[in-house]
Order: C-alpha cells, then structure tokens, then sequence
C-alpha cells in the first residue's frame, strides 16, 4: 500500500513535469486534465491505502457477481486502486486526439501506474 500511495504521488509529479514542442494545444489540455484528475483521486483513495483493506469484512460480504466490481469496506489495496482507475476515469480528456487517448486512457494510466509502483 505504502509503495501504490508513493507511485501516485510519482506518477502526478511525472504527469505535471512532462511537456513536449510536439504536443498540440489539445494535447497539452488533455494532460493538464489528467493531471488534475490524477490529484482528486490520489487525494481521495490515499486514506483509504492508509487504512489498508479489512479482508475479514470482505469476505463477510461476499464476492460480487462477474463482471461487477464494489468497494466492500473503507480501506483498499492496491488492486482496488487499480480497479477504481479503470472503472472511475471521466473519459472526456482522453478522447480529444489519438496522442491523448494512448497517453491518458484508464489502460495507458493503469499501465502507468503499475510501472511507476514496480519502480518504487
């Protein structure tokens, strides 16, 4: 958990530092917005990394069907930070231009935030 809070925090200031002359305007938007999207989120679910996952509660309530995720308690691990990625982006920065889509899609910043924590 502590390595996941570490990588979000590695992966906003990445986000905020990378800058390219190739990038058009939509492009760059598109990052300032993924950006701000990724400190929401990292604000939102790092207390909950701290608290770490109540497995015991968890499996009092059951699994969810296929195909459904649910968060189960307070608490998550770093696979329900992942989960909450794919399943929360607003996708509309993503979608201004092919470059953002690869760069900003709920795979690409998944993806992202898995090498960043491999990395910590």
């Amino acid at each position: 958990r502590f390595c996941t809070r570490m990588a979000l925090d590695e992966l906003i200031d990445e986000m905020q530092r990378e800058s390219s002359v190739d990038n058009s305007a939509e492009d760059e938007e598109a990052r300032r917005e993924a950006a701000r999207w990724l400190q929401d989120f990292a604000s939102e679910w790092e207390p909950k990394l701290k608290r770490g996952p109540d497995d015991d509660r968890r499996r009092s309530l059951g699994v969810s069907p296929p195909g459904h995720w649910q968060r189960l308690c307070d608490g998550a691990d770093a696979d329900d930070v992942t989960e909450a990625m794919w399943q929360e982006l607003p996708p509309l920065f993503a979608y201004v231009s092919d470059n953002a889509m690869s760069l900003y899609s709920p795979g690409a910043l998944a993806a992202r935030l898995r090498r960043v924590r491999a990395s910590v």
